[in-house]
């Protein structure tokens, strides 16, 4: 690590940050580099290092919103088709148990099992295996 900070030390003022050789890479010694960058920027070349980073911060930030307003769209879109998927299958279950009712009452007046298939929409198998 002692060899890195040399070479920092000895060669800051003339080596940018991407010509650190990788034998030498280290994070806190990137890190100088970028500060002693930052330090060498003119008044205008900070202004627009600055905006480009609020830029980008702005640009993930609104990112993220969107990604948020999108699964809460996703998430209550994915709730109001399963309520209706509900509903209808509720809907389908409760007409079924209706005509099984129904059929039970017809075949308690005496009715024939083809006739109570026939008007109750319920085919032969199901009218012969009502209990």
């Amino acid at each position: 690590l002692e060899d890195k900070w040399i070479y920092f030390l000895r060669n800051a003022h003339r080596t940018p940050l991407r010509g650190i050789p990788s034998s030498l890479q280290d994070p806190d010694i990137e890190e100088a580099f970028e500060i002693l960058e930052e330090i060498g920027r003119s008044e205008q070349q900070t202004m627009l290092y600055e905006k480009a980073e609020m830029d980008h911060r702005d640009h993930l930030a609104r990112m993220d919103k969107k990604f948020e307003e999108g699964l809460a769209q996703g998430h209550q879109q994915g709730l109001m088709e399963g309520e209706k998927k509900g509903h209808e299958k509720g809907l389908a279950e409760g007409e079924e148990k209706e005509k099984l009712k129904v059929a039970r009452a017809m075949r308690a007046e005496g009715l024939d099992e083809k006739t109570i298939a026939k008007i109750t929409g319920l085919t032969l198998q199901q009218v012969q295996a009502l209990d």
